[in-house]
């Protein structure tokens, strides 16, 4: 291959490399957005932000990435909830976690300790707000 040919082919690569990495897709830009909310404190909107990215990835059962960012928005939710006790970040978490369920189902990949752990957690929380609603059927 020539030299001229070479050196024109790597300036094309080099100038058409930073255009592939200036958009790189949704997926990227609400883990970005989750990420600025979280540091920020929010967790509820950076939760709900993770939760679009792990519904926006197209990628099989066992997409690593897929599975990292539920780890993050299940934390997130379950911090949302520890800071205002509002049953929707438990119950925003549990619907989350029952679409990562079906999605696996029948793949042979099984929900990582982390996600158990969550998840456990997570129907903790359910479980207490459950038992306090049969409290107040039974006194009424």
């Amino acid at each position: 291959m020539s030299s001229k040919l070479l050196s024109g082919l790597l300036s094309v690569a080099l100038v058409a490399a930073p255009l592939n990495m200036a958009y790189a897709g949704p997926v990227e830009d609400l883990y970005s957005q989750g990420q600025e909310k979280f540091d920020a404190g929010d967790f509820g909107a950076a939760a709900d932000l993770w939760a679009q990215a792990v519904r926006a990835v197209d990628e099989g059962p066992d997409s690593a990435t897929r599975q990292t960012i539920m780890n993050l928005a299940l934390d997130a939710y379950l911090r949302a909830y520890r800071a205002s006790e509002d049953r929707k970040y438990a119950d925003d978490a549990k619907k989350l976690l029952d679409e990562y369920e079906a999605l696996l189902e029948g793949s042979g990949v099984e929900l990582s300790p982390e996600l158990v752990d969550a998840k456990g957690k997570i129907q903790e929380i359910l479980d207490k707000y459950a038992a306090e609603e049969e409290e107040a059927a039974r006194k009424a």
